[in-house]
């Protein structure tokens, strides 16, 4: 191995080594909470599984900072299933850990709501994620109707997920509607 394959290795892969590979392993495997339609076309929903690719997109989501890396940059082709793994990583990690703040800014808001409708299908795939949901009526279903008007989802943990757009009407807005808003985490699309 060459020094700089060297580098590049433990560049692209200390934080799995930090972590070790049983911790890898069970973090990624938390994807199977989530259901997805069945690939044969079925009615029929079937578990989340990963791809090796997918599984350091979840990984780096999940744990994010905890094994060296802060920031990720992911780059994969269309219709390999970017959006979803991050929606369904970023809905977990709400769920789990108190005061997270989200925020996922596309170039437009059509783009945006991508990752926040599958954020908003996978929070009915469980009855338990449905109850962490801040509570503003009685019924689970007003509860995700109230929430589809919304471009925010707010948990009873503090946690929440919002989107921005950050297209401009003219060249010299560009960058003023991202100006004022922040989150601890954010999604560039």
């Amino acid at each position: 191995m060459s020094k700089l394959d060297e580098i590049q290795y433990k560049f692209e892969y200390t934080p799995l080594l930090k972590a070790g590979e049983k911790t890898f392993n069970e973090v990624c495997g938390l994807s199977k909470l989530f259901l997805i339609q069945s690939i044969d076309g079925g009615n029929e929903k079937q578990p989340l599984v990963l791809t090796e690719t997918q599984k350091y997109m979840w990984f780096n989501i999940m744990t994010r900072g905890k094994y060296g890396k802060k920031q990720s940059i992911f780059i994969t082709p269309s219709q390999y299933g970017k959006s979803l793994i991050v929606a369904c990583a970023t809905l977990l990690r709400c769920l789990t850990k108190k005061n997270e703040d989200w925020l996922i800014i596309a170039p437009s808001t059509s783009k945006a709501q991508v990752i926040m409708t599958y954020i908003r299908e996978h929070l009915a795939d469980r009855e338990e994620f449905l109850v962490k949901l801040e509570k503003k009526s009685d019924s689970v279903a007003e509860r995700l109707k109230g929430e589809k008007s919304k471009s925010k989802i707010t948990f009873t943990n503090a946690s929440s997920i919002d989107i921005l757009s950050a297209d401009a009407d003219s060249k010299s807005e560009g960058g003023m509607k991202l100006m004022g808003h922040h989150a601890r985490n954010i999604i560039i699309d």
